[in-house]
């Protein structure tokens, strides 16, 4: 059994120590949002080595600001607004090109299975992409941050109904890009919508 100076804590407690200047507590922050803050720019930017000069800013701007995060919200759509809200000002500053790079998780056994699972997927994101922003903003938190749609609104500061409505819409719109390159057929479009 743990001690309860061996306990695991929470994000949110970790943030309350870094508001009281605990470095380490910062430090395993970093460690816990860093990779996936990375994976959700390099989407939205398509560049790795952006992505990484964004990642950095994302955790600048959070410590200086972790003095004005409530301990008693959840701590991860607070980090994915400021990555959101930095990619949107790399965006207005510079438009990149889009490089896609993907490395799904897959459940398949057979290696030829595995392969054709990750480019259906690395397809499917290719898709995603080319939808409005917004749109493959909500997708990706969806159905790779694994978000709930409170925590979607929260990160997108929007209302629960309205990320309703724009998931919605996402996934129709992904649907019909699908459907017309041959990739899902009507009936999944439907089950889509």
């Amino acid at each position: 059994m743990l001690q309860s100076s061996q306990r695991i804590q929470s994000c949110e407690e970790l943030a309350e120590n870094c508001q009281d200047g605990d470095q380490q507590a910062y430090s395993e922050l970093i460690a816990r949002y860093g990779p996936r803050i990375h994976g959700f720019l390099h989407r939205l930017v398509g560049n790795a080595h952006d992505a990484e000069d964004l990642t950095q800013d994302v955790f600048v701007k959070a410590y200086q600001n972790i003095h004005s995060f409530d301990t008693q919200r959840s701590f991860r759509p607070w980090i994915f607004t400021i990555a959101r809200r930095t990619a949107a000002n790399f965006w207005r500053k510079k438009r990149p090109t889009v490089q896609i790079e993907n490395d799904p998780p897959s459940h398949a056994t057979d290696p030829r299975e595995k392969a054709e699972s990750q480019d259906d997927c690395e397809r499917i994101w290719k898709f995603a992409h080319t939808l409005k922003k917004r749109y493959f903003q909500v997708l990706w938190l969806r159905y790779r941050e694994e978000f709930s749609m409170q925590e979607i609104a929260e990160a997108m500061e929007i209302t629960n109904i309205n990320t309703k409505v724009l998931l919605h819409r996402a996934r129709s719109d992904l649907a019909k890009k699908l459907t017309s390159a041959g990739m899902l057929n009507r009936e999944h479009q439907e089950s889509l919508s």
